[in-house]
């Protein structure tokens, strides 16, 4: 892959940052970054004279999303799933329960991962066209592997 050259003078603002000039790096990512720097001053100094609730809020409900990443990476890494996220509820409702990854194993083995209102459990379903199988409730990732592994097991999914 030959390196492409970038003018910064034609290609940057001043104060944007390169990655998002780019579109470089996880989206995901830098909206939780962005969240998180919004959100901090107010941490810091706890003034909240010049604060808008509604967007504290759906900061606060960006940040959650955080842990969804880390499942999904970690599963990705492990599994080698094809995991995409879905979309999230809109900021500032409450929804829940809803699904926030979902993978296709070779077009025939479903694996959809949900969760219960914001980061207490989580649990997936599975099926084959012929097996469907639904993990109880976790908050722990390494119980969530357990139940995976079972599955892929039992239903000879290959990975």
């Amino acid at each position: 892959m030959k390196a492409q050259f970038v003018y910064e003078a034609f290609e940057f603002e001043r104060g944007q940052d390169p990655k998002d000039a780019l579109g470089l790096g996880l989206e995901k990512v830098r909206e939780i970054k962005k969240a998180f720097n919004f959100i901090t001053p107010y941490i810091e100094t706890m003034n909240a004279d010049e604060m808008d609730f509604r967007d504290f809020r759906w900061k606060i409900d960006e940040l959650k999303r955080t842990l969804d990443i880390i499942i999904v990476n970690h599963l990705r890494k492990k599994y080698n799933f094809n995991l995409k996220l879905t979309e999230n509820p809109p900021p500032g409702t409450f929804q829940s329960v809803w699904m926030f990854a979902e993978s296709n194993v070779k077009d025939q083995y479903y694996f959809q991962f949900f969760k219960n209102g914001p980061g207490n459990g989580f649990w997936f379903k599975f099926n084959d066209g012929r097996n469907q199988y639904e993990s109880k409730q976790s908050s722990k990732l390494s119980t969530l592997d357990q139940k995976i592994d079972y599955v892929i097991k039992k239903y000879n999914v290959p990975l």
